[in-house]
């Protein structure tokens, strides 16, 4: 969830084909973190239909980020943002998921996200919120769902040739602020309730969305 705050401050700051680059070095580092800590709860059954979805979707997202108007993708991010935080903050029920043609649509559709923006997990969090799943393996699901494909949007940034110089200085740059910022939620996550704190996060979204469309 961190690539939700981090791309849209960061596109704001350095522009898209830097700011998404950028992120995605961060949020791996991130993810592996994570994932150390819930890895024995993760179900590799659902995460390879996933996988192999998003492993189509991924090289259209690069594509995007390297090809189309800064304008265009700036505006599409405002929108998305827009979006997300509005349907979280409505929160609206949704059914029970059954077919399997539905693990291939939102997984293609994380890899197009993810291969743009790094914004992978609002498709994912649908899914898993239409499978069921409990608590603990949601979280160690998509997190080890989102180590895979970062792994390939890495290789795709590089290979699209969006890793310059600049982007790898301020990914090194950033880490200190990485290990302070995980400090800094688990700290501050022992005294907000979840309900306030998602609110805060949601209601932020759209105001970036918004902030990026003008």
């Amino acid at each position: 969830g961190e690539a939700l705050v981090a791309i849209p401050l960061l596109t704001l700051a350095l522009g898209i084909q830097t700011a998404a680059p950028v992120a995605m070095l961060m949020a791996s580092g991130v993810t592996l973190v994570l994932m150390a800590q819930n890895w024995r709860m993760i179900d590799l059954r659902a995460i390879w239909r996933l996988a192999l979805a998003a492993v189509v979707g991924i090289p259209l997202g690069v594509w995007g980020l390297k090809q189309l108007p800064e304008i265009w993708l700036t505006t599409l991010l405002g929108i998305l943002l827009i979006g997300i935080g509005l349907y979280y903050l409505r929160r609206p029920t949704l059914p029970t998921l059954m077919a399997e043609r539905w693990t291939y649509l939102l997984g293609f559709c994380a890899g197009v996200l993810g291969g743009a923006y790094n914004i992978a997990g609002p498709p994912l969090i649908i899914y898993g919120t239409l499978r069921r799943w409990p608590p603990e393996q949601f979280r160690s699901t998509l997190q080890g769902f989102f180590i895979f494909i970062d792994v390939l949007i890495l290789i795709g940034h590089a290979g699209a040739g969006l890793w310059t110089p600049t982007v790898l200085q301020l990914f090194a740059l950033s880490i200190p602020a990485i290990v302070l910022g995980l400090w800094a939620g688990n700290r501050v996550s022992a005294h907000l309730s979840a309900p306030m704190f998602e609110r805060l996060l949601y209601g932020a979204l759209i105001v970036l969305g918004v902030m990026l469309m003008v």
